[in-house]
């Protein structure tokens, strides 16, 4: 069977590719137009997926727009899962970053209860932080998982990522891409212990289960200290939607720099 054969197939497809690391998914997009449709479609559908045990069905394009339209992104299990450096279970959560500005416009879509809320005020990255839980997770018939939205102060939400301790993997999924800041860490389960610091304080850090972690200062990988931002060449970007690209705009020219030595 041809791989143009195999591509007709979404789910024959779909069943090859999760045996593949997710590098294999990009080179084959780029093989052809039409290979790159069908690898975005499996994409999705592994996307789809996930995120029903947070959203209705009927509401999900609605999540992505609201995503597109607020400036927003997702983190946590979900991206690091489609990167497949992550199993997908019950326990995982569906964590959301978004401007505080567009708070308002989350509240009440996606009939999410909420559980908890604690403010930061406006000196600090984050204004407010709520855990709630998502319609399935309260049903008796699905476990569903919970949601957590944070909400940022100022428009740029990856200005704060490389602060976040959950985030500490520069890992995100927006409106119209995957995108990890250090891929030839991420994708071999390593992680840094130390992410940034603010006069001398660290404000950062994360070693995931099954991830072997790397203190920057001591074995950084060669090309990755100095500075960095989300547009450069060593940021691994997989575009899967129809839409043209916003990380200019989330990135709002945000840099952040690790020392070689």
């Amino acid at each position: 069977m041809s791989l143009l054969d195999l591509a007709d197939d979404l789910y024959l497809l779909l069943h090859v590719l999760h045996h593949l690391p997710f590098q294999n998914w990009i080179t084959l997009s780029n093989t052809s137009r039409y290979m790159d449709s069908c690898i975005r479609n499996c994409f999705f559908e592994v996307m789809h997926t996930h995120l029903l045990e947070f959203v209705p069905e009927q509401r999900i394009p609605k999540f992505f727009s609201l995503l597109l339209q607020t400036n927003s992104i997702v983190t946590g299990s979900l991206p690091l899962t489609m990167l497949g450096v992550l199993p997908w279970g019950q326990g995982k959560d569906l964590i959301v970053y978004s401007p505080i500005a567009a708070k308002r416009r989350w509240d009440h879509r996606f009939r999410w209860k909420l559980d908890s809320e604690s403010f930061f005020g406006t000196g600090g990255a984050i204004h407010s932080t709520q855990q709630l839980s998502s319609y399935m997770a309260r049903s008796l018939v699905l476990q569903g998982g919970l949601v957590r939205m944070v909400y940022v102060n100022g428009p740029h939400v990856l200005d704060v990522l490389a602060k976040a301790s959950e985030t500490a993997l520069f890992s995100c999924l927006t409106a119209t891409s995957l995108i990890t800041a250090y891929p030839r860490m991420t994708l071999h389960h390593q992680t840094l212990t130390l992410i940034v610091t603010d006069s001398g304080q660290t404000i950062g850090a994360e070693c995931l289960f099954d991830f072997q972690p790397v203190a920057f200062r001591q074995h950084m990988p060669a090309g990755y200290a100095g500075i960095r931002t989300w547009s450069d060449s060593m940021t691994m970007v997989f575009h899967w939607s129809e839409f043209a690209s916003e990380l200019e705009r989330l990135g709002g020219g945000f840099a952040w720099s690790f020392p070689s030595d």
